[in-house]
């Protein structure tokens, strides 16, 4: 099975604050990859430098085997990406936002359609009028819509109700079910145990660990506890 997102001893800081260092991590295909910490641990620092968002002080991360400092459009389109915050053009509606980005991406309306449907959304409305939740809907359905084999998902349910974060997870497993790979950033523990194959746990802008969610998840609590022991 081959690595679809490699890091090796990243780092990043802004001046003489670290965001984070060392990380060094990998994700398998077809698996669906935790990465786990509090606010301000360094996760979307580190999915932004994989999206080619943020240039790395120093280290080395691969996606599909390709630096990605540099990316190139074909890496790109096989990437979805739902960052923590989602800004959208102000006085455009979600479905104008969802048919150019359709446009540029060459997706079916069809495929649209679906999500759109399987997540309630009311495309009517504009950018500044979405909640915190639709928001984050509208970056999930844009990452998906293209059907890419890589999901860089940073806090993708917070801001959804429970029917909501299911049919998520539940869209995410079928996801892997046809071949995808996706990362996984939450804080929160239960996220990580419904889908996840393996996680990384970061503090302080550095990998704790890397566990086995799935052997851990045998036993009831020791996720919990073997997150918690790093944070207490």
């Amino acid at each position: 099975m081959g690595k679809v997102i490699e890091i090796f001893n990243l780092k990043k800081y802004y001046g003489d604050h670290m965001g984070i260092e060392d990380v060094s991590f990998s994700v398998d295909q077809g698996q669906i990859f935790g990465f786990i910490g509090p606010n301000g641990a360094g996760k979307s620092t580190t999915i932004r430098i994989l999206m080619g968002l943020l240039f790395p002080t120093s280290g080395t991360a691969r996606i599909f085997s390709k630096d990605v400092t540099k990316f190139d459009e074909q890496i790109k389109s096989s990437v979805g990406y739902v960052p923590a915050e989602a800004i959208f053009y102000k006085n455009f509606n979600a479905s104008q936002i969802f048919e150019y980005s359709a446009k540029l991406r060459g997706c079916s309306a069809q495929r649209v359609r679906e999500l759109v449907e399987l997540f309630e959304l009311d495309v009517k409305k504009k950018g500044k009028e979405l909640s915190f939740g639709n928001a984050k809907k509208v970056s999930i359905i844009l990452a998906l819509m293209h059907s890419p084999d890589l999901l860089l998902m940073d806090e993708p349910t917070s801001g959804l109700d429970p029917v909501m974060q299911q049919r998520f997870f539940d869209l995410i497993e079928k996801e892997r079910q046809r071949g995808a790979t996706v990362l996984l950033s939450t804080h929160i523990l239960n996220d990580v145990q419904k889908v996840c194959d393996q996680a990384a746990i970061i503090k302080k802008g550095k990998i704790a660990d890397v566990i086995n969610v799935k052997e851990l998840s045998k036993e009831k609590g020791n996720l919990e506890q073997t997150f918690l022991q790093y944070y207490i």
